[in-house]
């Protein structure tokens, strides 16, 4: 099988910036005479002028979900409804979907994945216009866009690359973030050479052939030292890029506002919208409602007895992906009982992935056996071992399981793109778990603070799941399962010598059949050990009106840029 990795140097490649041109000026300021007066921010004080021409949302306390105000529809607004609110902006910080969505729009990294979901992973230029790999694969060089400028008005420069990357990196940085869950895809990163302004050399400390694909994600993205430097930790509130929108507003648990970046170095959509605002829906039926309403123009986490719904309405458009995403229940492989292999294979026997299917997933989803997805290199599809109660039952004993052993398994509140109802798979794993003897309670936390306790490693189990950044095998090892990665990503916690040389193997060998050979070893030392049990793989699904065009329901990211509405 051909790895999306085995990937050729890009070739030179020039971008001419955008030039003030009145055409442009009328498209970008024009839309601003119809910005909604609901999102108004410090820069609305500042001039931008507002509206009532446009649909508020706003929250009943009384009845605990949102009440929508519409009146006129307006053409350069689009209001993309979502289950939950990002948990920070800054890339350095963030873990999840919902930050990184938003995130993508605000700033750019080196490379970028294409935009054509046929090949997501091929690497193209972004910041950097080119790029060259030593011959003895311990050194990077890149050439970086001139012209650029972050959305304070600060130049893009080496030194902003070094910026980000050093804070990134280092934990004693001055201008670290207080977490930073990715820092383990870049330890292969010695150090970094400002070559001139713009050019920049990066040092490895072993060859890696992941190191392009994972600097093509969200979090390698390249802050503004300036505003970073300025505002400190409220950076991850009021974050500055260099993307196609930048940072309007955010009132927490109800909307992110973006505007579009005038001054961007890309070639903006003819036509595409001006101001992009992310809107908290938290109730399913609702956030379908607005959008069969028109009240909002896309919305994503929808309910699984709702596509029907969606497909046979006229008004509307079901956009899918493939859904390069796994959902698991992470046992805590260092909290008594699961730092015994036995008991975690006795739980992992005893789930019927079936019926997690059939009524978690309403039939769309795949059951997993395996924690890779069947398009991702590398999968086997075998890897967890089959439901079997009677051997579950044994391996309990022989483990001197103890039935009275009373054990929690934690759930977020909120439906996520991998586990549309997760109050619904945490109940069929506690009546699976309870035919073999253990009992279990299901215990809910809101997102927020269900991250941070995960973080911490305070769970026994927990309902978890990956989508992953770049759709490379290792992005599934590495930040699952990697022991760099307990703290932020790793949920299970999981300390094995073996794993981890086994890692660092498939990273470095550059020749596919033979990285293959070293992923099916990992697969197999997976299946042995049981660190985790896999689930399901869920399909991407994002509602869309049909006046809206140009959205790309990529697998590993969401493009707005380019959206539009018809005429």
């Amino acid at each position: 099988m051909k790895s999306p990795l085995c990937l050729r140097l890009s070739p030179r490649v020039r971008w001419m910036p955008l030039r003030g041109l009145p055409a442009l000026l009328l498209t970008t300021l024009l839309p601003l005479l119809f910005l909604p007066s609901c999102y108004e921010s410090k820069a609305a004080e500042k001039g931008d002028p507002g509206t009532r021409e446009q649909k508020e949302v706003s929250h009943s306390k009384k009845e605990g979900k949102p009440r929508v105000f519409t009146t006129a529809r307006n053409h350069s607004v689009l209001l993309f409804g979502r289950a939950k609110d990002s948990v920070t902006l800054d890339p350095a910080e963030a873990s999840d979907g919902e930050s990184s969505k938003v995130i993508d729009q605000i700033f750019e990294g080196l490379v970028a994945f294409s935009k054509n979901k046929k090949e997501p992973a091929r690497i193209l230029p972004c910041l950097a216009v080119d790029w060259e790999q030593s011959a003895d694969r311990l050194s990077w060089t890149f050439e970086l866009r001139t012209g650029v400028r972050f959305h304070d008005g600060t130049p893009f420069d080496a030194e902003a690359v070094r910026f980000s990357f050093d804070r990134l990196l280092r934990s004693d940085h001055p201008q670290a973030p207080l977490t930073s869950p990715y820092r383990a895809n870049f330890q292969v990163i010695q150090s970094i050479e400002v070559l001139g302004p713009h050019k920049i050399r990066f040092f490895l400390s072993e060859p890696s052939v992941v190191f392009l694909p994972n600097l093509a994600m969200f979090c390698a993205s390249i802050v503004s030292p300036t505003a970073v430097r300025k505002l400190g930790r409220r950076f991850a509130l009021s974050p500055v890029g260099t993307g196609p929108f930048r940072f309007v507003k955010w009132k927490k648990d109800v909307r992110i506002h973006l505007t579009r970046n005038k001054n961007w170095w890309g070639e903006h959509t003819p036509g595409g919208v001006q101001n992009l605002v992310f809107v908290q829906i938290a109730d399913g039926s609702s956030r379908l409602a607005q959008l069969r309403a028109g009240e909002i123009q896309m919305a994503d986490n929808l309910q699984l007895e709702d596509v029907p719904i969606i497909e046979k309405d006229p008004s509307l458009l079901l956009e899918r992906n493939e859904g390069m995403n796994v959902c698991y229940l992470a046992m805590n492989n260092s909290k008594a009982p699961f730092t015994d292999p036995r008991i975690r294979r006795a739980f992992s026997m005893a789930v019927n992935r079936d019926r997690v299917i059939k009524r978690a997933y309403s039939g769309f989803g795949l059951p997993a056996r395996d924690l890779l997805p069947p398009f991702v290199p590398g999968h086997q599809g075998e890897v967890a071992p089959a439901r079997d109660l009677d051997k579950a039952r044994a391996l309990l004993k022989e483990a001197g399981f103890d039935p009275k052993n009373k054990l929690e398994l934690w759930v977020m509140n909120n439906p996520r793109p991998y586990l549309p109802r997760p109050q619904r798979v945490a109940e069929i794993l506690r009546d699976s778990f309870a035919k073999i003897g253990a009992q279990v309670t299901v215990k809910t936390f809101d997102w927020a603070s269900y991250i941070q306790k995960l973080q911490g490693g305070e769970h026994q189990m927990a309902l978890v799941g990956w989508t992953s950044d770049n759709g490379d095998p290792d992005n599934f090892f590495t930040p699952i399962l990697g022991k760099e990665s307990i703290g932020g990503t790793n949920f299970i916690r999981m300390r094995h010598a073996g794993f981890e040389h086994l890692l660092r193997a498939q990273r470095e060998e550059s020749i596919p059949f033979r990285r293959q050979k070293q992923i099916a070893r990992i697969e197999d030392l997976i299946g042995r050990e049981c660190p985790l049990i896999p689930l399901a793989f869920a399909p991407g699904m994002v509602g869309v009106r049909k006046e809206v065009v140009g959205f790309v329901a990529h697998p590993l990211r969401y493009l707005l840029e380019g959206v539009r509405f018809s005429d």
